[in-house]
This record gives structure tokens, C-alpha cells and sequence, in this order.
């Protein structure tokens, strides 16, 4: 599923395992990467085995799509992974109430 119309998108990994736990493989540490849509890389972040990790990609175009990719070595594992992709629409901005007191003095 490929992303657009955001500036920063949040991505994490809660849960990295193997399913198939009878062969010998060495276990294999996942590469989390943003692609823009034309295949050109944005950013990655790697999660070790059995461990979990999250990164916020910044400074996105709106215009552009986004897709990501989860990656390990081949080596005849099936992996299960396990988190969230989030879409960050608009930045935050915090709006301070003013409060404005009038004080009349009458002679």
C-alpha cells in the first residue's frame, strides 16, 4: 500500500519472530526502509532479532508516495512482524487561551 499527502509517517516493530523453529538458521536482523515512489530509498532503520524498534521519517512531501518495506536476508525462514505504520497528517500545534482582564475604576 503506498502513502501520500503526508509530512512525517511513524513506523514500528513490536513483534519480530521466526514461525518455523525446527531448522538451524541463523536468525536475521529485519531493515525497515521508506521508499519514495520511483524505488529511491528515504531512510531505514534496522530491528535485531526477537527485539523491537520505531522510527518517525521527517520532512516528507505531501505530494509524493511512500511505501515501506520490511526486509531480511533469504535464508528459507518465515518471519512474523508485527507493528504499525502510521500516517502523521498535519504537525501539532498547541493553541494557548488568552485570557484578558478588564479593570474599570469608577471615581
Amino acid at each position: 500500500s503506498k502513502f501520500s499527502g503526508v509530512t512525517s509517517m511513524f513506523v514500528s516493530v513490536t513483534d519480530y519472530n521466526v514461525l518455523d523453529t525446527t531448522n538451524s538458521y541463523p536468525r536475521s536482523e529485519l531493515t525497515v526502509t521508506l521508499y519514495k515512489d520511483n524505488g529511491s530509498s528515504v531512510d531505514s532503520f534496522k530491528v535485531d532479532y526477537g527485539s523491537t524498534g520505531f522510527k518517525t521519517f521527517t520532512g516528507l512531501s505531501k505530494t509524493q508516495k511512500y511505501y515501506v518495506k520490511f526486509s531480511v536476508p533469504t535464508n528459507s525462514q518465515t518471519y512474523e512482524i508485527k507493528g504499525i505504520i502510521k500516517k502523521i497528517l498535519t504537525n501539532y500545534s498547541l493553541n494557548y487561551g488568552m485570557h484578558i482582564y478588564f479593570f474599570y475604576y469608577f471615581l
